[in-house]
């Protein structure tokens, strides 16, 4: 976020200029009464009074333009802050979401709009303007200093006030945010997986679960609002007590013969100015809190972000090399010292029982995780420091729950991006799925709805398998790509992995099923995060059934 900061430097400093002339223009009307109550109303003239007041109305339209001017670069600041981070913050997203620990923070999107409005909405320039409440106290100083005597103490009794309330109620308010964003994100998930919540009578207890930490996060922003309010009503009796008393000692002054009651006039108006000044920051005092929070929210996500920048690599052709690769997690090992190498447009089969890391070596190998004491190779290269927006198009995936999006066919299977008719083509004709689009409504056009809610599951898993092989990928990753398949299903699938094969394209495939590894290459069996047996397809299987003969 350091860029960023210098960055909105140059914007901060044209905005403080122009509030500068702002606040000074704003000595203008207070002025124009003086000189009304001391020479005007004196001399009775019909044109000082129209030079007097037009030469104000002018001044006070320039202020206002500049006043456009100065809101127009914090909107232009908060654009800025939009255009430079949507783009890394999202990847950021992106790569945090699927790290180990899942702990990925998705409010990233969230903390740019709400910077972008706190710069945008004139919360920002009520707080330029504080910086010049030392102007008007300077000035009602000039006036008479037992005036500025005064407001200078309800100033600072104001600025107390202020720094009071930051201190009782940020923390409390930063807690109840985050008592309520748990809650939030236990709904989403919910409604994420809404058909088990349904079937299964969950949603009574999600609902206590939620009510639970909702009210308590309710409570607090309660408690915070009360201090609110409390601090508020303190406020306007400070204020208007302020007034009171610099009216008050004003007329006495006039009584004693020591000012005119044009100068009483002008020192109520710049007191006025100096309370509103600080009213309008304290009332932004929420906006500004939440602003800070979603900086400091950025500035930990983005940490690290574009520290490695790669050299651009060719497109892999789908050479393979693991060596030593392991990963441990919360103290349990997931993998230990797996090591075996695939020349490209090798088929290799994973197998083995659930829980054995079949899915966490399939992840490992696309380099979404990485590997803690070895390497995972492609062509050479750590996989997991290749950059992925360069890397993934060379890649294909299909997990075990596919993941479509809301759009259309054609789209799908072209991974979002700009959509060649002819690869998609050949990717839905790959996947054994080309008639059975066509016999949808609008053939590849139609839309599948959100996560592919309009497509049966077996259609939705062809479909995750033909974006998988779409732009023919160097390496495709497959894992358990038979399930929700009926035979034909598995046929197509079947083919698929032929066509793959003839194309010499490395595919490596997670299963329970050793039927499906009829034109594997090699094979691949875990049992407990660890290599069982790995090599030429017919050797690891009768291995394998001579070790049941024995145990038989």
């Amino acid at each position: 976020m350091r860029h960023i900061v210098l960055k909105l430097l140059k914007y901060f400093f044209y905005a403080g200029l122009f509030s500068l002339v702002v606040n000074i223009l704003y000595l203008v009307f207070p002025l124009y009464l003086l000189v009304l109550f001391e020479k005007v109303l004196d001399s009775y003239s019909f044109s000082s009074l129209l030079t007097v007041t037009v030469g104000t109305v002018f001044a006070l339209a320039v202020m206002g333009l500049l006043h456009y001017i100065r809101s127009r670069i914090l909107i232009r600041s908060g654009l800025e802050v939009d255009r430079d981070l949507k783009s890394t913050v999202l990847a950021e997203m992106f790569a945090s979401g699927v790290s180990l620990n899942r702990a990925g923070y998705r409010q990233g999107l969230t903390d740019i709009d709400i910077l972008r409005n706190y710069f945008g909405d004139g919360t920002l320039g009520a707080l330029f303007d504080v910086f010049f409440v030392p102007l008007f106290v300077l000035a009602i100083f000039f006036l008479h200093p037992d005036l500025g005597v005064v407001a200078l103490c309800g100033t600072l009794g104001l600025v107390l006030l202020w720094l009071l309330q930051h201190r009782l109620i940020r923390k409390r308010w930063d807690q109840a945010g985050a008592v309520l964003a748990i809650g939030q994100n236990l709904v989403a998930s919910a409604l994420r997986n809404l058909e088990t919540v349904t079937a299964m009578g969950m949603d009574q207890g999600i609902e206590a679960q939620w009510q639970k930490g909702h009210q308590q996060g309710v409570d607090l922003q309660a408690r915070v609002n009360g201090y609110l309010t409390g601090l508020g009503s303190l406020n306007i009796f400070l204020r208007l007590t302020l007034q009171t008393l610099v009216f008050g000692l004003g007329i006495y002054l006039v009584f004693q013969g020591d000012i005119t009651a044009g100068i009483a006039v002008a020192a109520l108006v710049l007191t006025g100015r100096c309370l509103f000044s600080l009213e309008q920051a304290m009332s932004t005092w929420k906006k500004s809190v939440e602003a800070r929070s979603a900086f400091k929210r950025l500035d930990q996500l983005l940490k690290g972000a574009g520290q490695q920048e790669s050299m651009d690599l060719p497109a892999p052709e789908g050479r393979l090399e693991v060596e030593g690769a392991g990963l441990a997690l919360g103290g349990r090992n997931l993998l230990r010292n797996i090591t075996f190498s695939l020349e490209s447009g090798e088929f290799l089969g994973v197998i083995g029982p659930s829980g054995a890391g079949k899915t966490v070596l399939a992840k490992m190998i696309l380099g979404i995780w990485p590997s803690l004491g070895g390497k995972v190779r492609l062509d050479g290269a750590d996989v997991f420091l290749w950059d992925h927006r360069k890397l993934g198009p060379s890649i294909g995936y299909l997990p075990q729950e596919v993941s479509l999006f809301s759009g259309s066919v054609s789209q799908n299977i072209a991974r979002l991006g700009e959509i060649s008719a002819d690869q998609v083509l050949a990717a839905a004709q790959k996947a054994g799925l080309h008639e059975t689009i066509l016999r949808l409504p609008q053939g590849y056009d139609t839309e599948i709805g959100e996560a592919g809610a309009r497509l049966a599951a077996g259609q939705r898993r062809l479909l995750g398998l033909a974006r998988a092989v779409y732009n023919r990928p160097g390496l495709v990753v497959l894992d358990e790509p038979n399930a929700d398949l009926d035979d034909a299903g598995e046929q197509a699938l079947v083919n698929c992995l032929g066509m793959l094969k003839d194309e010499g394209v490395t595919v490596i495939m997670v299963t329970h099923k050793p039927v499906l590894l009829n034109s594997a290459d090699k094979v691949l069996m875990l049992k407990d995060g660890q290599t069982v047996t790995f090599g030429p397809r017919q050797e690891v299987f009768q291995r394998l059934m001579g070790q049941k003969q024995q145990r038989g």
